[in-house]
């Protein structure tokens, strides 16, 4: 996430973009982690377009959110 160029973040003209393959690695790793679907929410202000193929994100999810989903994940803490 860190060492990807800004261009390359969210250009459009590459699918997937760099963005939503680092918001699909991590939301499916939080989600094995958790052990469960039921109950199952990513911290805010990640969403649950996961879920649905056919829906999309509103917005690209900046470096700074995915950095600290990231991070949310590293807590051993309840997911």
């Amino acid at each position: 996430i860190q060492a990807c160029p800004e261009a390359l973040w969210s250009d459009r003209e590459r699918r997937p973009e760099f963005w939503r393959m680092a918001y699909h690695t991590l939301f499916w790793l939080d989600v094995y982690l958790a052990g469960s679907f039921e109950g199952f929410a990513p911290p805010a202000p990640i969403g649950m377009e996961e879920w649905d193929p056919s829906s999309a994100a509103a917005r690209p999810y900046t470096k700074t959110e995915l950095l600290g989903y990231l991070q949310h994940t590293e807590d051993p803490g309840p997911h």
